[in-house]
């Protein structure tokens, strides 16, 4: 039985371990590190200490493969160090790794309308076409063969330098692809504001959890900062900007379409905003008391002391808001954003005729959530329920046998890794309901 994973995050690592143990042949697809976007938050925040559901991460088959032991409510750092290096290091061991980036999953000859007389689907083996980076096979011929390649003209090495597509056949197959990988955009619907994809290059955008890991030190430098979002990816963000808050100068502005963010987030979230609250009424307070001291004031005494300038809080919220379009600075680097907010979301009573700002941006942080990449199933019988991110019965299966999704995010949550572990048994069984046990196995 020959199954084919793509992607490998640590839910796609466990089940590796667990069919070929079983004694199937898995062949892994990756074009990123193993784990790549946990390695990212350990690297980036290794002392941030995990959520207090972290065992969710780690499933019944843990202590089977890797001999060490998380008692403790571990750092990211240290659920790397002592579960996900080894996890990955039993991989490489055990498992036959291709790192090539999966274009699309396909039957070999069967149309969606087609069945094999007789038979089910699965007859027909699934085909995986993958993307192949000839460079380094190329650079290895030109090493054994130095003659044959000088008499080369340059445009046929240049061809012989491009991308190319190649394809692998499989009984099974499953997409873990890493889904932190595949952030959504800034706008409205999961999609694109205007001019994003044009501007992109004009604006420092950090997409997602990696590029936000990858960006990290830059942003830091920042003074003002905006994060579209606030579902888990954002709390992190927010949390680990505590220190960076208390500058006077720093500023951080939340667009999201929530109406009341981060609402059940973690404590530490919580003492972030209430301390950045109690900050902003000990400004309020002042300034109050200087603005009635300024105006008992004689006039001529005004016109030389200015007014006191209104505060303006560290953290600032539009809910409700989805950023309908960007725009270049003319003047300065970077760009405007324009926000729209839905009356809708408060109800009938909460209708206001100021529902369209801009705002200056120099650094935005987007945290709107993740998505699976629908494109890769061209051809097969797929059931999608877009609401929940995943497969319409949830589970991760589809109405085409020996296909199986893997979605790790739940939209609503935005960060929810847990789900990974408990669709592994799921996808399991059901890849075992196809093939008959051998009598005394």
């Amino acid at each position: 039985m020959k199954i084919a994973i793509c992607g490998a995050g640590p839910a796609a690592l466990e089940m590796s371990l667990e069919l070929s143990d079983l004694g199937a042949s898995v062949t892994l697809f990756s074009h990123q590190r193993m784990a790549e976007s946990f390695l990212c938050l350990a690297e980036a925040f290794a002392q941030r200490t995990m959520c207090a559901s972290w065992r969710l991460l780690i499933p019944a088959t843990y202590y089977h493969f890797v001999k060490s032991s998380l008692d403790d409510v571990p750092t990211y750092g240290d659920y790397q160090k002592l579960y996900l290096n080894p996890l990955i290091q039993l991989c490489r061991e055990k498992i036959l790794l291709k790192p090539h980036k999966v274009l699309r999953i396909q039957k070999r000859f069967l149309a969606p309308h087609e069945e094999v007389p007789g038979r089910v689907r699965l007859a027909d083996l699934f085909r995986v076409i993958y993307e192949v980076n000839p460079e380094k096979t190329l650079q290895q011929q030109m090493t054994n063969n130095p003659a044959l390649f000088k008499s080369m003209h340059t445009d046929i090495l240049c061809s012989l330098k491009q991308n190319i597509e190649n394809y692998e056949d499989f009984d099974i197959v499953v997409d873990a692809t890493d889904i932190l990988s595949n952030p959504l955009p800034l706008g409205a619907s999961h999609g694109h504001a205007l001019n994003e994809t044009l501007l992109r290059g004009a604006a420092k955008i950090s997409y997602g959890i990696q590029e936000i890991c990858r960006d990290w030190s830059e942003i830091l430098k920042e003074k003002e900062l905006i994060v579209v979002g606030s579902g888990e990816t954002a709390g992190l963000v927010l949390a680990e900007l505590a220190v960076w808050l208390k500058n006077d100068n720093h500023k951080l502005y939340f667009v999201t379409t929530d109406i009341r963010p981060f609402l059940q987030a973690q404590e530490d979230i919580q003492q972030v905003l209430k301390h950045a609250e109690a900050h902003w009424q000990e400004q309020r307070t002042q300034f109050e008391s200087a603005l009635r001291n300024w105006q008992l004031l004689e006039d001529y005494e005004k016109a030389k002391i200015p007014r006191p300038a209104m505060p303006v809080p560290k953290i600032k919220f539009f809910p409700g808001y989805n950023i309908t379009s960007l725009d270049k600075m003319i003047d300065t680097e970077g760009v405007y954003i324009t926000i729209e907010r839905a009356d809708f979301r408060f109800g009938e009573a909460r209708r206001e005729k100021d529902d369209l700002k801009t705002l200056p941006a120099k650094r935005i942080i987007v945290a709107t959530g993740y998505s699976l990449n629908y494109h890769l199933y061209t051809g097969l019988r797929v059931a999608w329920d877009t609401r929940l991110n995943g497969s319409l019965d949830g589970h991760g299966l589809h109405p085409e046998p020996g296909l199986y999704t893997h979605s790790q995010v739940n939209p609503t949550e935005v960060f929810n890794p847990s789900q990974g572990s408990e669709r592994n048994a799921t996808i399991k069984q059901n890849i075992l309901s196809f093939f008959t046990k051998v009598e005394g196995c």
